[in-house]
This record gives structure tokens, sequence and C-alpha cells, in this order.
């Protein structure tokens, strides 16, 4: 009995690829798919597929804005403007009528609603969403002051998630330094250690 084909159609058929490497990158590549328990194969699509998904540039992301809740913000905010100006106002003078819109409703929390807010205790960062891997790495940098590849740094971390835009954002805010080049790149930290 002939085996069934493998594929249904020639577009479902992988390419195969030939590619040249640095010795230094296949052998990290190696290691990493070994650490991750893959193929090299899923490893490089999985990077791939990584690189062709993120923006060159962080510009290029275009927040969608939805009508809706774009609305319903904009309500919150007046409704909460307007209690701040009555609190504010002294208690002689008679209270202003209440805006003709209508009550605020409860917020809602769709698919495709987003609500951001900002911790008045927390140090700003700039844009983008703070990384829970910014103090271990830090933690991990005191560590070791010779200084950890990025790597080295996942492989203690024993985490999957790729960690370069965190590392990019503490260098670009001067959390850490960063000498070498390439696959030689190596982290330190700049301030003192925790406490």
């Amino acid at each position: 009995m002939a085996r069934p084909p493998k594929y249904k159609s020639e577009a479902e058929k992988p390419v195969n690829v030939s590619l040249r490497l640095p010795r230094e990158l296949y052998d990290q590549a190696q290691y990493h798919a070994r650490i991750r328990r893959t193929t090299l194969t899923e490893l490089m699509v999985e990077g791939l597929r990584l690189c062709l998904e993120a923006p060159t540039d962080p510009r290029d992301i275009i927040a969608s804005h939805d009508i809706t809740a774009m609305q319903e913000l904009k309500q919150m905010i007046a409704a909460e403007v307007h209690a701040i100006l009555a609190a504010q106002r002294p208690s002689t003078v008679e209270p202003a009528p209440e805006p003709s819109a209508s009550p605020v409703p409860p917020f809602s929390h769709g698919n495709n609603n987003t609500v951001m807010q900002k911790d008045a205790a927390a140090p700003h960062r700039g844009r983008g969403r703070p990384s829970v891997l910014r103090q271990p790495i830090l933690a991990l940098l005191h560590q070791h002051p010779e200084g950890l590849s990025a790597l080295e740094l996942k492989v203690y971390l024993k985490t999957d998630k790729p960690i370069g835009d965190t590392l990019a954002g503490m260098r670009r805010f001067g959390v850490v330094r960063v000498e070498g080049e390439g696959n030689r790149r190596r982290y330190f930290a700049m301030d003192e250690p925790p406490s």
C-alpha cells in the first residue's frame, strides 16, 4: 500500500534553503536549539518569522483607534474634569448644571479596546510597555561584573521571550552599557547594585 502524500498541495510543501553561517552563530544556534529542545530548522523559522513580523522602526507601529472606545474615553475624561472643577469651587457658589451629555457608561472591555493607566509613583520610562525582565537582567549584570551576552542572559533567566528590545531600551536609557559587536556583544550594569 502506498504512503499517503505528506502535503495536500504544492503550496504547502516547504522549500529547502541552504545557508552559510559564521561558525560562532551556528554554534550559538545549535546551543539555543538544544536548550529549547527544538530543531535548528524550527529555531531558524521562528527567528525569521520574528524578524519579518517586527517593524524595522518602532515609529512604523500605528495604533488603531477604535471610535467607540475613543468616544467612551472622551466622556470619561469630561466627567472627571467636571468633578475636579466642581470640587475646586467654593461651597457658597451654586453648582453648575450637569452637562447635557448622558451619564458616562462603564468602559467596555471589548477585544479592540486598550486602556492604559500610568502609576504616578513609577518613574517615566518613555514609550512602550514596561519590561518584566528589566530588574532580573539588572540583578544578573550586577552579579556578573565581567558582563554577559544576550544569550547568556536568556539562559540565566530561563526565558524563551526575546530580550533584544528590553536590552535596547535599557541601553537607550543609560541603564546598561555595551561592549563589542555582533556575537561578542556584552552588557554591563551602569548603576549601583540594587539593595
